[in-house]
């Protein structure tokens, strides 16, 4: 590998961090319910620098929005959300970079910036999305697209990233039985179906808490089916990446294996938040790294499944 191409895959891997960045930050955002501490996109309050007190508000952004109630005003929660659209504008600037040296090495790999252009496109719909959901002030639907949008973005990286590695090294790929394949395959799709329900679930949060209502100790009652299913998915979850974990090192020389180290510490650490929120009812300072944490474990199932192939079935080997 070259020093260019070393350095290549060194941004790469920095755009793929950037946007786990991002999902950290939007985490924040929710968390604190800051979603709404830039009222406008894309400047905040009509400024390139957020206000840090009200009476920096300018009444022409005012007179602009009539519909903003200035006592309502919270330093906090603006850069909060301010520094997660700076993170945003980071990861873009960095995606773009990587796509444009991509076109570089347009001779020998075609695929990757071709698979770049298509991350690019899905974070200009991220971007828009944001967008749309500040315009209609956290419309509840609105959210769970955009969180959709971004975990595409996050897989789509991650798997571009992964694939340029092998290439760019010269590593082949691991061989696994096409059942153990398939159930990563399984489990990646329950991993995305849980992630989306706990934005769901969230989101059920958010209008009992805006509804002067709080948690009781009946979670099934207060969150309604929504918090059945997710623990339900999240035992279906725990069952087939605890088998795809012993059964990975259960193989000879242990294939993948640290990304199955990985892959078991994060399932381990993403089921303990889960417990511990519903244990202290929700708290603030766990959703974050409970939703961090899953999208962690969604990139390395993509990496996992990426740096892999089926076996071929002795058949189809005599054939070729």
């Amino acid at each position: 590998m070259t020093r260019l191409e070393h350095w290549y895959l060194r941004l790469a891997q920095l755009t793929v961090i950037t946007l786990f960045l991002v999902v950290l930050a939007g985490a924040c955002v929710r968390a604190t319910g800051s979603g709404m501490g830039c009222p406008d996109w894309p400047k905040c309050f009509g400024r390139l620098i957020p206000p840090t007190h009200v009476t920096q508000i300018s009444q022409e952004f005012i007179a602009k929005h009539p519909e903003y109630d200035a006592s309502q005003f919270n330093a906090a929660r603006t850069w909060t959300e301010y520094i997660n659209r700076l993170i945003g504008a980071a990861s873009g600037i960095l995606l773009l970079a990587t796509l444009l040296i991509s076109f570089g090495f347009w001779k020998r790999d075609r695929a990757t910036p071709l698979l770049y252009l298509g991350a690019m496109a899905f974070s200009a719909l991220a971007i828009w999305l944001g967008k749309t959901v500040v315009d209609q002030n956290l419309r509840p639907r609105q959210v769970t697209i955009h969180m959709l949008s971004g975990l595409t973005l996050v897989m789509g990286t991650v798997l571009v990233t992964t694939r340029l590695g092998h290439k760019l090294r010269g590593t082949p790929l691991v061989v696994l039985p096409s059942r153990l394949r398939q159930l990563l395959w399984l489990s990646l799709a329950l991993v995305i179906g849980q992630i989306l329900l706990g934005t769901q679930m969230r989101e059920r949060v958010d209008a009992l808490v805006a509804g002067g209502n709080c948690l009781c100790e009946n979670l099934e009652k207060d969150l309604g089916p929504v918090y059945i299913l997710h623990r339900l998915l999240a035992a279906l979850v725990v069952f087939s990446l605890a088998t795809s974990f012993f059964w990975l090192r259960a193989r000879p020389g242990r294939p993948l294996h640290w990304l199955a180290l990985v892959m078991g510490a994060l399932v381990g650490l993403s089921y303990l938040a889960g417990v511990l929120l519903v244990r202290f009812h929700m708290p603030a300072a766990l959703q974050p790294a409970h939703l961090v944490l899953g999208t962690l474990l969604l990139g390395t199932l993509v990496a996992m499944l990426c740096s892999s192939k089926r076996e071929q079935a002795e058949s189809e080997t005599r054939r070729h």
